[in-house]
């Protein structure tokens, strides 16, 4: 058995529920922490990533860009390394799985303190990489809205705006401007 498969199992037996290395565990109404072991193959290494998702962030983001469901996708997560400080972490064996368990748990712990709409703003500020997903400009937007602050929403779309729209032509800029579209239809 791979380092993966024992830790997916290790997973499975704390209650995640999951499928091709990625697993959600439900925290509450709101929220469920994710990890990621990477695909559940004969490769020996394995780089976790570890995240908290917010399900009104993530089910108002994927409806306003007109996607499907994507449960385990997290609203804050990267690498556990860089969530725990701020260095890319990977294992390999002679490395066992609840090594890696401990390193996952702790990364957990720290992006439990992000659990919070009002909180969601500071995490995708201080957790390495997480400004390095190509959606994060989409969740600052939805949580402001979510939040019903106006003034931040606004911020965020015109940061937004600027990253998304570097090519008005192409398919970003097109989704992008849809997004908007759907979101100002849809504020009160």
């Amino acid at each position: 058995m791979t380092l993966r498969r024992e830790l997916a199992a290790l997973l499975q037996d704390r209650g995640y529920r999951g499928k091709h290395g990625a697993f959600g565990l439900r925290l509450d109404e709101s929220f469920s922490f994710v990890v990621g072991v990477g695909p559940l193959n004969r490769r020996t290494d394995i780089h976790p990533a570890v995240g908290l998702r917010c399900h009104p962030v993530e089910d108002s983001m994927t409806s306003l860009r007109g996607l499907p469901d994507a449960p385990f996708a997290a609203t804050i997560g990267a690498n556990v390394g860089y969530v725990i400080d701020g260095e890319y972490r990977y294992f390999q064996p002679p490395t066992v799985a609840t090594e890696v368990l401990d390193a996952i748990d702790a990364g957990l712990r720290v992006l439990d303190r992000y659990r919070s709409l009002e909180a969601i703003p500071r995490g995708l500020d201080e957790v390495r990489a997480a400004d390095a997903n190509p959606s994060t400009g989409y969740r600052r937007v939805v949580v402001y809205y979510l939040i019903g602050d106006a003034a931040d929403m606004e911020e965020a779309l015109k940061l937004a705006r600027t990253e998304y729209m570097k090519n008005p032509g192409d398919e970003i800029a097109h989704q992008f401007i849809e997004f908007e579209k759907r979101l100002r239809a849809s504020a009160p």
